[in-house]
């Protein structure tokens, strides 16, 4: 046998992050360690392993560092140029950070190592099995702007990150201790399409495997006054059962911390394993301020409503990839400011808050808005424990409050959470335009037969997609083909089932149907706040040019009836004991004492007290009238807000989307609940644009196929 041209090395390092207690173990011919089942090695990991051994044995060699050989805590300087000639390899300037292909079932994971507040940032980036058993921390933050003008430094390059990730990383970072997490802007490769797409599919995964997810609330000066007096409405109400259920507890809210792992002893935390009970309150948690000690919540006036609706339309509450990263996460922890606190623990706060609200018959809608796309994301939380998952298409209604960067992030988003979300024709696209992928994405929900519920929500919108594809960046309309909730189900069709197709290689859908009615009159005013005054005027003409017998009432039941598409009762619950009809007559003498009312300064009126006295009775009058119109109002403007008031050849009376023009078609498409506007298009001969869902009186229940001249057709829309 010939002399040995090489030699296999193990080396240890021993604590690496100590300039004290560096150390390296030499082992010359490590297979003997191996051999004799000193050693073993991890599975799903090609150079993890543990040796057990407590002491030097032959063949290893001890050496003692005499400093550290990788600078992994460097200060940082002042300036751009910070980071010259610092390194991770000991000499050289670094280079960006480029990123290798992912091997196939791997993701990437950031050892974010331990520092102080004010050092740079310094991680290494590994690839790990996507099934492995790595123990990791999944980081949930709202990128800003964008622009990266941060950076964290690896043995590999730089990378450049936000200012908000960087907010992020140095709160998660430890001081002694390196920190195991997955970051969206680290661990994916941005700039690679193919790979962005197929990350994405893993998200949902990669959430559910996390030990923890720290949503990251964006920083404000009330931001701290909301957290805590959302946790003092949770210890009150623990406190207020404790006889009942004594092992309640707060789950647990920090403050002053930098999870995972704070060293500095300053920590204030309530800590989540010690019961509550009546003599015990969570640690650095406030008691409850005399002002509401005898209440669930504050009074509704106090000023800090204003701030609690300010921190729950923060973006990261409103932003697309949160919605799959909060319902996926089994521990949810929300950090703002000092304080950081358990989801369920917020979730449970808020569900007390919303009751009350609720309770207090007061119109608190605008305030009660700000906290509902956090309310729906704890009943979505809700539902995915019970295993019950929806439908994309359900899911892209429910979340229309969503936001992204992209567009087409508003259904990848959503695929880890649908129902149907492994339908191969969803797969994520970062590469072909925007209207392909929207359009790929309404074939499949019409194959899956819910092409009626994309055409109850679609219509002209002024951007480039078929009419017949609803606009999912928008604010969700209210449907009237949802009339069960007014209380009048609608069944313009019968029982016929609907039956469209797409048409190949076009972006027309064919929908078979009939042709019912033509709109003869549009009313210029529409139904918003500031036209009511002439748009109520207009109704009375229009309904007052109707053929219709003098002797009975339905002149007057249309007057109110039709604006409201035939509600019996608004779907939001508001203060008021009175029927429709009469709150109808409270608003229209309300709209005609605020316009014979002269506009004056009550306390400048120059003719003395009994003038000020005058407007002062004329002022709570109105106040009085107001409020008994608020049930007609809420159903004026609920389903069908900014809609016009129209009339058809045949006689019939009704409201339409506001787009609506003189000419346009009432359609009724088999399998639909209400008729349809359709306007003739100019450009492709026999093709129509759907103008949206309409409420025309008297045919809302099947009686429109019975009128005369009914032409049964296949509607080509785009």
């Amino acid at each position: 046998m010939g002399p040995k041209r090489s030699v296999a090395v193990l080396v240890q390092v021993n604590d690496v992050y100590s300039a004290e207690e560096l150390s390296v173990d030499i082992y010359v011919d490590p297979w003997f360690l191996f051999d004799s089942n000193s050693v073993t090695l991890e599975e799903n990991w090609l150079f993890r392993g543990t040796i057990h051994e407590a002491h030097p044995e032959p063949g290893k060699e001890r050496l003692r560092a005499e400093r550290l050989t990788v600078p992994w805590r460097m200060p940082i300087g002042a300036g751009p140029s910070r980071n010259n000639g610092m390194t991770l390899r000991g000499s050289g300037d670094q280079g960006e950070y480029s990123y290798a292909t992912l091997s196939s079932g791997n993701t990437r994971l950031l050892y974010l190592l331990p520092g102080e507040k004010a050092d740079q940032l310094q991680g290494v980036i590994v690839q790990a099995p996507h099934d492995g058993t790595e123990t990791y921390s999944a980081v949930s933050y709202v990128w800003g702007t964008g622009q990266r003008t941060e950076q964290i430094m690896t043995p590999d390059g730089v990378v450049r990150i936000t200012a908000s990730l960087d907010s992020c990383l140095r709160h998660l970072r430890h001081k002694s201790e390196p920190a195991l997490l997955w970051v969206d802007a680290i661990c994916i490769n941005q700039s690679d399409n193919e790979e962005k797409a197929q990350q994405v599919r893993m998200l949902a995964t990669i959430f559910q495997r996390a030990v923890a997810v720290y949503g990251f609330v964006t920083y404000s000066k009330t931001s701290d006054a909301v957290v805590e007096m959302l946790m003092q409405v949770r210890a009150k109400a623990i406190h207020q059962e404790i006889t009942m259920t004594p092992t309640t507890r707060l789950k647990g809210a920090k403050s002053q911390t930098s999870e995972p792992g704070s060293s500095t002893g300053e920590d204030k935390v309530t800590d989540d394993e010690n019961r509550l009970n009546l003599d015990q309150w969570p640690k650095d948690l406030p008691r409850v301020p005399t002002s509401w000690s005898k209440r669930p919540i504050p009074l509704l006036t106090d000023a800090i409503w204003t701030a609690v609706g300010s921190f729950f339309a923060d973006s990261w509450f409103l932003r697309a990839w949160i919605i799959q990263e909060t319902v996926a996460a089994h521990k949810l922890r929300l950090v703002s400011g000092r304080w950081v606190v358990d989801w369920n623990d917020l979730n449970q706060a808020m569900e007390i808050v919303d009751r009350e609200v609720l309770v207090s018959g007061l119109d608190l809608s605008k305030l009660r808005s700000t906290w509902e796309p956090f309310m729906c994301l704890a009943a979505q939380r809700e539902w995915e424990e019970r295993n019950s998952r929806w439908c994309l298409l359900v899911l892209l209604e429910n979340y229309r409050h969503a936001q992204s960067t992209l567009a087409r992030d508003r259904l990848f988003a959503l695929l880890g959470l649908a129902s149907d979300g492994n339908d191969p024709a969803f797969e994520p696209d970062y590469s072909s335009p925007l209207k392909v992928i929207i359009l790929r994405f309404s074939r499949v929900f019409i194959r899956q037969g819910k092409g009626m519920q994309l055409l109850y929500r679609a219509g002209l919108t002024g951007n480039c997609f078929p009419s017949w594809i609803p606009d999912w960046t928008v604010k969700r309309p209210r449907s009237i083909s949802d009339s069960s909730d007014g209380g009048m189900p609608f069944s313009a069709s019968g029982s016929q089932h609907s039956k469209m197709t797409c048409t190949p290689d076009s972006d027309e859908l064919i929908v078979e149907g009939y042709t019912v009615d033509m709109i003869e009159r549009v009313s210029e005013a529409s139904n918003l706040e500031k036209e009511w005054r002439d748009y109520f005027r207009e109704i009375g003409e229009m309904v007052e040019s109707l053929s219709l017998d003098p002797n009975s009432n339905l002149a007057t039941g249309l007057k109110w009836k039709v604006p409201i598409a035939g509600a019996e009762h608004p779907k939001v619950a508001v203060p008021g004991d009175l029927d429709m009809e009469a709150s109808y007559k409270a608003l229209q003498e309300f709209l005609v004492n605020r316009q014979d009312r002269p506009s004056k300064n009550l306390t400048s009126s120059g003719k003395g007290y009994a003038s000020d006295n005058v407007a002062v009775m004329q002022q709570a009058d109105a106040n009085r009238l107001r409020e008994q119109s608020s049930i007609y109002i809420a159903a004026l403007q609920d389903r069908v807000s900014g809609w016009r008031f129209i009339v058809t050849e045949k006689g019939y009376a009704g409201v339409a989307p506001p787009s609506v023009r003189k000419g346009d078609t009432v359609a009724i498409m088999r399998g639909g609940c209400v008729p349809f506007i359709l306007q003739q298009s100019k450009d492709r001969q026999g093709a129509f644009r759907l103008v949206g869902e309409c409420y025309i009186h008297g045919i809302m229940n099947g009686q429109g196929l019975l009128l005369n001249g009914v032409l049964e057709t296949g509607f080509r829309i785009f």
